[in-house]
């Protein structure tokens, strides 16, 4: 190692100016004292040395916004969220200690990605598993029985009047049908079967059914199949075909050997008389305190008639009560008509046996959910198995009851 200089030395070389002193001498030990120039490498080194530096605080400023920005934009919805948090809940006590789980009854079919009362809404229904489907049955002008709702008619209408004025170089009119002065009173029993067929749906051109045509699709493939009837009201808001379609219907129920069909209606009227026809068919009748004409009609009384098996309550008479007394009395609860997760939420725990809705996938989510961490016999009744559908649109099918499922495997073709 190379000796270092004597301390005077070091006193002596350290007084003179900094500026005058050269570079040490690593070899002797000296120090030069050469006058050095200043050196223009060193300042553009510098220069390129923060300019580095700060191009790296840059790029990490990026990095950083751009992972911030990832992460936030991947984060779920707020709404998904609390979907998810009531689909997913705890199952209460009176959930998990029920006999057979409730059943999710498609309204019209799974109306997400099509019309409801139509093939599609009733296909859909079918693929997603639901175990019961609810089609509007009304009475045409001339006395056929279709599939169609007062609320659909109007979308149709309006859909064919946009179509006329597109065809005339015409804007279409603003608003809905329901506004229009000149289709908003028209109700099915306006118009005959035909005229009916004329309407189609848009996008797709989806016509309507009959009553027969969707209750041979979806009758094999579900538990039970709900024909919700829909009677001509007269100016005063009175019901006028009550005998009319309560015969057809018990008629059409036995024609299509449609043993899980469940009728149920508002009218009272129409009841009593399908029950009188056929004592053994299935029947329900609507409890339901929403509106003065209702609660003035003793719609709201839960136990006013004694044959009928099924009681469709409206969501917000739906209560532990209720539940108690009617099943007291015999009698299944079905509520209506369950599109809000907080209140499927609300109504499952209750103990319901089924719970009415348009979007039939989310319900079953929430049942199944629920059903595994139940556990127990409940979760046993849980095993679905069903074959594909073949190219033909044929679809052979073998679905195991939950607790109420009978249908085995039948085979039709889906037209």
């Amino acid at each position: 190692m190379a000796s270092r200089l004597p301390y005077k030395r070091q006193l002596a070389d350290s007084s003179e100016p900094s500026s005058q002193r050269g570079p040490i001498n690593l070899e002797s030990g000296t120090q030069s004292h050469r006058k050095q120039q200043p050196s223009k490498r060193r300042t553009f080194n510098l220069f390129g040395k923060y300019s580095r530096l700060a191009a790296g605080l840059l790029l990490a400023a990026a990095a950083t916004w751009l992972a911030a920005f990832l992460y936030l934009s991947n984060l779920p919805d707020p709404e998904f969220l609390e979907v998810e948090r009531h689909i997913k809940a705890a199952p209460s006590r009176a959930f998990c200690q029920k006999s057979r789980p409730p059943m999710v009854c498609a309204h019209g079919g799974d109306s997400s990605d099509a019309p409801p009362n139509t093939a599609d809404s009733f296909r859909a229904a079918i693929d997603a598993g639901a175990d019961c489907v609810e089609i509007d049955a009304a009475r045409t002008r001339d006395g056929h029985l279709v599939v169609l709702h007062v609320r659909e008619l109007q979308h149709l209408l309006h859909m064919r009047d946009n179509a006329k004025s597109s065809k005339q170089g015409k804007s279409a009119p603003k608003g809905s049908s329901q506004e229009n002065p000149h289709t908003a009173h028209i109700q099915v029993g306006d118009l005959t079967l035909q005229e009916l067929q004329e309407l189609q749906w848009q996008p797709g051109g989806q016509h309507l059914l009959t009553v027969q045509e969707a209750v041979s699709l979806v009758s094999p493939f579900v538990a039970t199949v709900t024909l919700d009837v829909k009677t001509y009201q007269d100016s005063s808001g009175e019901p006028t075909d009550e005998e009319m379609i309560a015969d057809q219907l018990v008629q059409l129920v036995h024609a299509t050997s449609c043993s899980n069909c469940l009728i149920w209606a508002k009218s009272d009227a129409v009841v009593r008389r399908i029950k009188s026809m056929s004592p053994g068919q299935k029947a329900g009748y609507i409890v339901m305190n929403e509106t003065d004409s209702a609660r003035k009609a003793g719609m709201h009384l839960p136990l006013r008639m004694e044959d009928p098996e099924v009681v469709g309550m409206h969501f917000a008479m739906v209560d532990a009560y209720h539940l108690s007394l009617l099943h007291g009395a015999g009698k299944e609860l079905h509520t209506w008509t369950i599109n809000d997760m907080a209140l499927m939420h609300r109504v499952l725990d209750v103990g319901v046996d089924a719970i009415v809705t348009n979007f039939p996938k989310l319900a079953i989510e929430a049942v199944e959910s629920r059903i595994v961490q139940c556990g127990g016999a409940l979760a046993q009744q849980l095993s679905v198995s069903r074959e594909e559908v073949t190219p033909e649109g044929r679809r052979g099918v073998t679905r195991m009851t939950r607790a109420q499922r009978h249908v085995a495997e039948r085979t039709i073709v889906l037209s």
